[in-house]
């Protein structure tokens, strides 16, 4: 009887170790199967009317991404919310503030589910949000800062003053197109090979983005044996200040191109889209029908145009931009873009940055991805945005602009140059693709 009563206790206590197993095991599975809510944001100056197509583009592509890499990150319980897409916009709708964009960043990483930024679109703009959103190990991804400045180990030192309370084992800044140091020197290629330009003159609007790419242009242009001519610099503080400086720069080139037999051959303009709009109106308007030049700033819809941009001046207009042709990025990238934003799609097309942008987002989320299913998507929210550092720093990503990886610095292994001329068709003035290169060199 003894023995019964033993043999019973053994199993009863057996059943209870496999029941107490069982809720174990349902512990740890409600404890793995715990869903993170996740979120990007995006800053960028969408409030600037010469640049709201070019950003609502990029804001597009994110939108596209977070589309398709909703119910992937779904299945390693990670939710993705909407893309949090803020404005960096100056309230005179001129340009962008570093002081907004400051706060863009500040507002990002009050976010207790920001993994991502995607931005900024200019350079200066992201040398006052870097160091912000490295010290929160952020990770940020811009599909258009070309200043090398931004991804310069020297540099970054400076503006990232990271501390041992705040240090990161990888750099959280990273671009998916490549930089001003191999864009500069492409432009003066195409104005001397294809433009036949033996002179020029260097015109910037004294920015970040603009000084670094009209001198990386005339450091080429000299190599060439390119002569330059004149220079001006364009204020564009206020539209007053612009029109002004515009005016004075478009006389000075009239005059020697008067006194010197259709000289310069090429202006060339190292500006933002939204500051070199009347220097070329100024220019045909008073008669100089030689080429003029620039960079990926002015490869837009709306600097083309007459209400915000160059309008009659942009005729005979080349520029060079980072990254393949909207046109030749990856077919699948192209139909799923169409199908979500048909009528974007339509007018005015896909942008410059739209597939850098889709990129940038797609990096960042497959990077979350990664971190979830290595279970590294726990702790605080600061332990989770340095796992996906870690993830995009090492990451091998194919998207709309082909295969990506990311040097020690942040920059992109993609080192394509575009170039497009300006020309009417069917009476309206379009980008025509010229042709493309792929840049040598280190892009800082």
């Amino acid at each position: 009887m003894k023995r019964v009563l033993y043999l019973a206790s053994s199993v009863a206590l057996l059943a209870s170790m496999v029941l107490a197993g069982n809720a174990f095991a349902a512990h740890s599975n409600s404890v793995a199967k715990k869903t993170v809510s996740v979120q990007l944001c995006t800053s960028g100056p969408f409030g600037v009317k010469a640049l709201q197509q070019l950003w609502q583009g990029v804001r597009n592509a994110v939108d596209l991404a977070d589309s398709q890499w909703k119910k992937k990150l779904a299945k390693v319980h990670v939710k993705l919310l909407p893309a949090l897409h803020l404005d960096d916009a100056a309230a005179n709708g001129l340009s962008y503030d570093p002081g907004v964009e400051q706060q863009n960043a500040r507002t990002c990483i009050a976010k207790p589910h920001t993994l991502g930024y995607v931005g900024t679109l200019n350079s200066g703009a992201a040398l006052v949000s870097e160091p912000i959103n490295n010290r929160a190990h952020l990770v940020m991804i811009s599909p258009a800062n070309t200043n090398p400045t931004l991804t310069d180990p020297k540099s970054r030192s400076s503006q990232e003053p990271d501390t041992a309370k705040h240090k990161i084992k990888w750099v959280t800044y990273y671009r998916t197109v490549t930089t001003d140091k191999l864009q500069g020197p492409a432009g003066a290629l195409y104005a001397h090979n294809k433009l036949h330009a033996k002179t020029y003159w260097k015109v910037d609007d004294g920015k970040l983005y603009g000084v670094g790419l009209a001198t990386y242009f005339a450091k080429e242009a000299k190599k060439l044996h390119m002569k330059q001519v004149g220079s001006g610099r364009i204020d564009s503080s206020s539209s007053a200040t612009e029109s002004a400086t515009s005016a004075t720069i478009a006389a000075q080139i009239v005059a020697y191109n008067h006194a010197h037999k259709g000289q310069p051959a090429v202006v060339y303009c190292g500006c933002d889209s939204e500051t070199s709009a009347a220097l070329p109106r100024d220019l045909r308007n008073s008669g100089y029908k030689r080429p003029y030049m620039g960079g990926d700033a002015l490869f837009n819809s709306a600097w083309l145009g007459n209400s915000s941009g160059a309008g009659p001046g942009a005729v005979n207009n080349d520029v060079t931009s980072v990254g393949p042709d909207p046109s030749k990025a990856a077919k699948s990238f192209v139909k799923a873009y169409k199908k979500k934003f048909p009528a974007f799609f339509k007018n005015p097309g896909i942008q410059a940055y739209d597939a850098p942008g889709y990129d940038a987002a797609g990096i960042i989320l497959k990077s979350i991805y990664e971190a979830a299913k290595a279970g590294k998507l726990k702790g605080s929210i600061k332990k989770q945005r340095t796992a996906v550092v870690g993830f995009v720093h090492s990451i091998r990503f194919t998207g709309a602009t082909g295969t990506t990886t990311f040097n020690k610095n942040g920059d992109t292994s993609n080192k394509i140059i575009s170039v497009y001329h300006s020309k009417k068709v069917h009476g309206n003035l379009n980008w025509i693709f010229a042709g493309q290169l792929k840049a040598k060199g280190s892009p800082t």
